[in-house]
């Protein structure tokens, strides 16, 4: 059982322990500490307890067996709470409720603000300016509190910065290049306070006495200043002095603790964008040098320290939000960083914390899943290395986790700040309880034949398992509910296919097992492609398209033409169809049949070609972009584009694609002139009405797709961004080398997602364009991220104003 207590002068702090144990284990947790030592007395024998740094929440003692009617004494000289607990807990979660805050929560701690001996919530609101402060019942459940205009604020901490016995809040205001500091009543109300200037675009803060004064200072890392800002405390909760540490580029999270070893705290950034963790050492007067750089791949959005290895210094771990992983570098002992492990995580990971949460002495992992609204609950094997351990179903967007006792039993229980949801997900920690167990399973089908497929599960605590698709099959739809389902294989599909799932008994899911699924080919017939239904073409002009057909089993293909008109051939080996009409033909519509066969069954398409009596004009009715330097893609829309034969830039001659009747996409060329863009097709030559603007430099890409004249676009055309540098506005443009799905993101130099620019799905080799309308943003660098099938792409992009 857990117990909370405030302490005012001297005060002795009496633990009853409710049940003896001759190797029970003890944690002291502290909300805010000073430095100090003082001694723990249980039945007469004292052991040491040394007061911790700031944000390390848990030290070790060990005792011998005592009478559950003995206890302990603690005479202290500052007034700060303590927690006591035994070290108790599953790590597995469930229950708990989902707390309503202001809008897009970004952050959440916790702390007894009210003086009532539970752990109250706090959750900076960054899109909607405020911070939600929503008070414990005693049990886990919250509710009450207030809500406190804080403009652009990111983060939120709790400390006893005024001297006075309860936790303030501090809260950096990013767009203002300040630090709310909001003085506590005592029940959790706060007002008064000060707004601290720091350097420019604080993302967080932190507090921890860097100058051995015995009170709280504050400390921010500057995303757009490169630097931490430290300002000291007067003893009252007033900040000033102090210094800005340069550390460079972007830092946007900080961790303050002793890393040396040497008795004062240091510092810890994480650079989001730099993809590097920076620490500088303290000299014991709250002035920081020295330290080191180290590396981190996978863009670290999130850092948090601990000693993970139980070798007696802090270890620091970091969620990288692009290479789905948590790094984990090990201490030397004197604030050197190496070695470790790099923790493989199942989605994109946006914050990350540590704690004993399965009550074996170690420090457990606990990362939360922005893509897929879980977190991630990986467990310590004692030496730093982690295991997977369950996945924890919270709100929408999780971009914040950290864990504390809030429902008194004794164990770590862990909360979220969803941005999507404006809420906070508590999740308590359960009774120790056996991880159900998914059986994994082969089966085999013919091709174009459903097969019934009974999954199964084990528990070995007996409960009742319920079912539940984790992926679905690629080549397949399942159908059925609980353990009883259909696969279907696509048509015409054989070959390997498989599914995931899971089994849940109500409290703990099961790690996805995959049911492998053999489907075994039969003899198809092709399958016939890109032959029109219809279409007009003009006399005496060379008519053409190119059928495609495939067949599953890879056999040998030939295309011929049944009924065509006097003129009308086809390629047997490409299925190119070539056709010029007679000046008799005009007038006539011909239906004829394009077939193809494997030599053993033939697929048959009929299409129908009316000859015009004129040769139709050719029109251009728009072009987008409207300007853009040589190399810049640009799409033509209009009519009667069919056998174009030219397109030019103010004379200058382009490369081209004639998508369809109504579409061409061209580049503009080397020596082009801003002037009007021409067409010349059979019917003539059309004349934009408009002049397109040819900028100075060369389209900016990764790699550029090359027309030649009249060829046609293959493969894929890597992620553009035009202009750029851009005032507002920003044209972005792909293509696909396959048809998938892919999603389009903003985020901005903290990691913060900005925008979803667009989900969906591209057909293979489809030119996407995306405007992204950015006059409501702050000018600077932003990161354009393209996932498509496991794949991204990056491109960073310059906002002027």
């Amino acid at each position: 059982m857990q117990h909370y207590f405030t302490r005012f002068l001297l005060l002795l702090l009496a633990v009853c322990l409710l049940q003896p144990s001759s190797a029970e284990l003890l944690r002291f947790e502290t909300e805010a500490q000073k430095a100090s030592t003082t001694q723990v007395g249980i039945s007469g024998i004292s052991v040491p307890l040394k007061w911790l740094e700031p944000a390390k929440t848990t030290e070790h003692v060990s005792r011998p067996s005592v009478p559950s009617s003995n206890s302990f004494s603690l005479p202290f000289a500052y007034a700060y709470p303590v927690a006591v607990s035994t070290a108790t807990g599953s790590g597995n979660f469930g229950g708990g409720s989902n707390v309503p805050v202001g809008g897009n929560p970004n952050s959440v701690r916790v702390g007894d603000v009210d003086g009532d001996g539970d752990l109250d919530l706090l959750t900076a609101n960054g899109n909607s300016g405020s911070v939600s402060v929503r008070l414990n019942g005693g049990i886990g459940g919250f509710s009450g509190g207030s809500d406190l205009p804080i403009i652009e604020c990111f983060s939120v901490c709790v400390g006893d910065v005024d001297g006075d016995g309860d936790l303030d809040l501090l809260a950096p205001s990013y767009s203002s290049s300040t630090v709310s500091v909001r003085l506590n009543d005592g029940v959790g109300s706060f007002s008064g306070g000060s707004d601290v200037p720091t350097g420019r675009s604080p993302a967080s803060v932190a507090v921890g006495d860097v100058d051995g004064d015995g009170d709280l200072d504050l400390l921010t890392p500057n995303t757009n200043g490169g630097s931490v800002s430290v300002r000291l405390n007067d003893g009252v909760g007033g900040f000033s002095g102090g210094s800005d540490v340069p550390v460079g580029n972007n830092p946007s999270s900080i961790v303050v603790r002793d890393l040396d070893g040497d008795g004062d705290l240091d510092l810890l950034t994480a650079d989001y964008s730099y993809d590097i963790v920076k620490v500088r050492l303290n000299d014991g007067s709250g002035s920081f040098s020295g330290g080191s750089n180290v590396p981190i791949s996978g863009g670290p959005i999130s850092v948090a320290v601990g000693d993970v290895d139980m070798d007696g210094d802090l270890d620091f771990l970091t969620a990288n939000y692009f290479n789905r992983t948590v790094s984990v570098r090990l201490n030397d002992g004197s604030g050197g960083f190496s070695g470790g492990s790099n923790v493989p995580m199942a989605n994109y990971v946006r914050s990350v914390a540590v704690g004993d949460v399965d009550g074996d002495g170690d420090l457990d992992l606990l990362a939360a899943f922005e893509g897929s609204n879980m977190v991630s609950v990986q467990l310590n094997n004692g030496s730093g290395g982690f295991r997977e351990g369950s996945y924890v179903p919270v709100g929408t967007y999780p971009s914040s986790v950290c864990v504390g006792d809030v429902d008194g039993d004794g164990d770590l229980d862990l909360l979220t700040a969803n941005t999507g949801s404006g809420s906070v997900s508590v999740r308590l920690n359960l009774p120790p309880n056996n991880a159900p167990v998914a059986n994994a399973q082969n089966v085999s089908t013919a091709e174009d034949v459903a097969k019934d497929i009974t999954l199964s599960g084990t528990d070995a605590d007996g409960n009742a398992l319920t079912y539940s698709i984790d992926t679905p099959p690629v080549h397949g739809t399942l159908s059925g509910t609980g353990a009883t389902r259909t696969y279907t294989p696509n048509t015409n599909y054989n070959g390997s296919d498989s599914f995931t799932f899971t089994v849940s008994d109500g409290i703990l899911t099961s790690v996805p097992a995959t049911v492998s699924v053999t489907i075994t080919a039969v003899n198809d017939a092709p399958v016939l492609a890109g032959v029109p239904a219809s279409a007009s073409i003009p006399r005496q002009v060379l008519y053409s398209f190119t059928a495609s057909a495939t067949d599953v089993e890879g056999s040998a293909l030939m295309f011929s033409l049944q009924g065509a008109p006097a003129g009308a051939s086809i390629n047997s080996t490409t299925g190119a169809l070539s056709w010029t009409p007679s000046a008799s033909q005009a007038g006539a519509s011909y239906t004829f049949a394009v077939r193809v066969t494997d030599g053993s069954l033939t697929a048959s398409q009929n299409t129908t070609l009316t000859v015009l009596k004129s040769v139709p004009v050719p029109s251009i009715n728009s072009f987008a972009p409207s300007s853009g330097p040589v190399g810049t893609s640009v799409l033509l829309t209009g009519v009667n584009f069919e056998g174009t034969s030219g397109v030019t830039f103010n004379g200058v001659r382009a490369a081209y694609k004639v998508q369809d009747a109504t579409s061409i996409l061209t580049m503009v060329p080397p020596g082009a002139k801003t002037g009007k863009i021409t067409v010349t097709a059979p019917g003539g030559t059309a004349t934009s009405k408009g002049q397109f603007k040819v900028t100075a430099g060369t389209a900016l890409m990764a790699t550029q797709t090359q027309l030649a004249y009249g060829e046609v676009v293959q493969g894929e055309m890597a992620l553009q961004a035009s202009p750029n540098p851009f005032r507002d506005r920003i044209s972005l443009r792909f293509s696909l080398a396959e048809e998938q799905a892919y999603e389009l993101r903003v985020y901005d130099l903290r990691g913060a997602l900005v925008q979803v620019l667009r989900s969906g799905s591209s057909p293979a080799g489809q030119l996407q364009e995306v405007e992204w309308d950015a006059s409501t943003c702050a000018e600077g660098l932003y990161l354009i991220h393209l996932n498509s099938a496991g794949r991204s792409q990056n491109l960073k992009v310059l906002l002027t104003r």
